[in-house]
């Protein structure tokens, strides 16, 4: 008696779960990621407040959030760029560094060695900026390591290395 509940219970379940698989497989359809289309939006946004200069420390905000939605993305790396650098324009520069160390992180992960490279430099400006001159110079060393690489054309490789003889960070947007 007890086997006979035992495998009851058994087909019971093996039975639930192929119809449960059959009709999820049936309302699969084309997959939809919220996160990817959030991140969409909140970079749409960030960049139309770009010739707002009373904007930009709500267009970093809405930068990080883009780059946070965007998860294993490369899009990220350039959305952590523009968060860092719309919030050194507003001067808040730990939280720039933060984000430009971010975008040169994730540059990296995909392989975008200028990306991340140009990060490094902003990030290095900003060390500069902030007074920290051994942040400064790892940060310089590191993006000098970068420019070097064979994966760079001669062209993005120059311009790389005129960027870090620069004394400082490009003006803002409009400045």
């Amino acid at each position: 008696m007890r086997n006979a509940l035992r495998m009851s219970a058994c087909a019971a379940v093996a039975a639930l779960s192929i119809s449960a698989g059959s009709i999820s497989a049936q309302q699969s359809g084309p997959a939809y990621d919220a996160s990817a289309t959030q991140a969409e939006e909140y970079d749409r946004e960030a960049r139309s407040l770009l010739n707002e200069r009373g904007e930009w420390g709500r267009a970093a905000s809405l930068f990080e959030k883009a780059a946070k939605n965007r998860g294993d993305d490369p899009k990220a790396a350039e959305d952590w760029r523009m968060a860092g650098m719309m919030a050194h324009y507003v001067g808040k520069n730990d939280q720039a560094r933060e984000a430009l160390e971010r975008s040169a992180e994730v540059a990296l992960e995909w392989g975008n060695v200028e990306l991340a490279a140009n990060s490094l430099i902003e990030a290095a400006w900003i060390a500069r900026i902030q007074g920290d001159g051994a942040d400064t110079i790892e940060l310089v060393r590191r993006a000098e390591r970068l420019a070097s690489s064979p994966l760079l054309e001669r062209a993005e490789r120059t311009a790389l290395m005129s960027r870090l003889s620069e004394p400082q960070p490009p003006a803002a947007p409009g400045s």
